[in-house]
Formats: C-alpha cells, sequence, structure tokens
C-alpha cells in the first residue's frame, strides 16, 4: 500500500497576489519543494473542504432580466436589473417590482405574488390593458438587447420559475398576467466544485459541452446562508485521483466554483482544504 501524507491548504497559505479579488474563491499556493516527501506523489484525494456559504441566491453578474412591453419602447426589449441580495419570498417580490419600476422610470410598473402552488405570478399595473414578456434566451426577434449578457441572462428568470435557457425563448403574458410555469426557486447555492489545473494534469473532467473542466470534487452546501460549510467529500463520493505516474507537488491553484462555472463568492472569508496525498513506496 502506498505511503499517504496529509496536506492542509487554505487561503492564509496563497502565494502574494494569487487571491481572486472578486470573492477570493481562488488562490495559489507555492510549497517551494521543502517537502522531500512530496517529490513521488501518484495521486491524491480531498479528505475535507470548509468555506462559508455567502453566495447570494441573485448574485453580481447573474442578475438581469429582459422584459419587452407592448405599449412600451414600441414593444422593444429593456434590461432589468434586481440588486445582488439573498432573498426569500417576500423581499424578492418587493425588489423584482421596484427593478422594473426603476429600468422604465415608473413607466412599467408590476405587482408580484407567490401561489399556493410556489408559482410566481405577475401582473402589469401599468400600461394599463397592455402585455409583457420575459425573454428566456435574452434575445427579442434575434436581436440582442444593448448591454445584455445572453450567458448570463437566463439566471434571474430561472430563479423566477421560468425554466434554462434553450428550451423556451420566452414567455408572454394573457390580459396582463403572467403565471411562472415551475417553482420559484429561491434556495441558492447547493453544491460547489473544486477545481486546480495543476493537481489534474491530464485527468480532466467533462462538462456538460463536452469541454475539458479541471474539476475533481463536488462539494454538497448543506447550510444556511452566512453559515460555514463543512464536507468531507468521501462521504459522498470516491474523490481519489491516480495520475497513472508520478508528479512533484511544488505548486497548486484552487478555485471553488459554482454550478454555472463562475467562483464561488466567499466575500474576502478564509477557506481551506485538506489533501491525502499518495507516494510511490518503492523508492
Amino acid at each position: 500500500m502506498a505511503d499517504t501524507r496529509l496536506l492542509r491548504i487554505a487561503t492564509h497559505d496563497a502565494a502574494m497576489g494569487s487571491i481572486d479579488p472578486d470573492g477570493y474563491a481562488s488562490f495559489d499556493i507555492d510549497l517551494n519543494n521543502v517537502l522531500s516527501q512530496i517529490h513521488d506523489c501518484v495521486g491524491f484525494s480531498v479528505e475535507s473542504v470548509g468555506f462559508y456559504n455567502l453566495q447570494p441566491n441573485v448574485s453580481a453578474g447573474f442578475q438581469q432580466l429582459l422584459m419587452s412591453v407592448t405599449g412600451y419602447l414600441g414593444g422593444g426589449a429593456f434590461i432589468v436589473n434586481i440588486p445582488t441580495g439573498n432573498y426569500d419570498s417576500t423581499t424578492f417580490l418587493v425588489a423584482l417590482n421596484q427593478a422594473i419600476s426603476d429600468a422604465t422610470g415608473t413607466v412599467v410598473t408590476t405587482t408580484s405574488l407567490i401561489n399556493a402552488s410556489g408559482h410566481l405570478q405577475i401582473t402589469l399595473a401599468t400600461p394599463a390593458l397592455e402585455n409583457f414578456t420575459i425573454w428566456i434566451e435574452g434575445q427579442q426577434a434575434g436581436a440582442y438587447a444593448p448591454n445584455f449578457e445572453k450567458r448570463v441572462g437566463d439566471a434571474v428568470a430561472t430563479i423566477m420559475g421560468f425554466g434554462a435557457a434553450g428550451n423556451i425563448v420566452s414567455y408572454t403574458s394573457n390580459a396582463s398576467i403572467l403565471l411562472a410555469p415551475f417553482h420559484i426557486d429561491l434556495g441558492g447555492q447547493r453544491v460547489a466544485y473544486l477545481h486546480s489545473s495543476y493537481l489534474i494534469h491530464d485527468k480532466s473532467s467533462i462538462d456538460g459541452e463536452g469541454l475539458t473542466v479541471a474539476t475533481f470534487a463536488s462539494l454538497p452546501i448543506n447550510v444556511p446562508f452566512e453559515v460555514f460549510n463543512l464536507v468531507y467529500p468521501n462521504q459522498y463520493e470516491n474523490t481519489a485521483v491516480n495520475w497513472g505516474k508520478t508528479h512533484e507537488i511544488r505548486n497548486i491553484n484552487l478555485r471553488l466554483r459554482t454550478i454555472r462555472g463562475d467562483l464561488l463568492d466567499v466575500q474576502g472569508t478564509e477557506w481551506f482544504v485538506t489533501l491525502r496525498l499518495f507516494l510511490d513506496d518503492r523508492n
């Protein structure tokens, strides 16, 4: 059986200037090759990971909603920016209505509720007797709205219960009322993915688009917002990576990413990973 060593890595070990300033979920370390036992490493596993659950359910860069209203801007699309925050079923409705009003200078106003089945219902108050559309794909009649990022355009719409991009392009109200077909989703992040291109070497994973990614562990988030999440991945899956040949472990880069692939926002708080290194005992 191969010999093993535990390696604890935290953000306070980060190499100078390597911590990503936008959320702090990315950093590198330099071991300076000071430990002789990590010269002949043949693989590793993840023993534990700890981080605060601080990614809000409406997060920066994923807060745009694309709408169009008959009788406003000639029916052209406009962007609604819902402020970043962690909302509940009451505060989200207030923020949604206010954001629509702000985006149109109060020309377009709405009222919203969540029905007994958990579906969001939006009613257009003004302009009266008009209909409106929620655009899922971030486009209208094949044309993008100015300054709208299609890549993130479906995030808020999905939270609201209008489904993911790629299925239906848009939903239009009937008699000024639009009921989301799916349950509202304010649960926030439920999983984080641990990445490291330095550790993966030639063992890259594959994402849903068929692209190679440096993921090697998925980490369930089982605590409420603002609570520290401690995960022992081997409870859920086999997280060992065997390279098939020896490597020297000198530098390690670590990234925590959301299900959408962006960096998890840990808001500057410390997070850590404990690795078990498997060493070649033939030397």
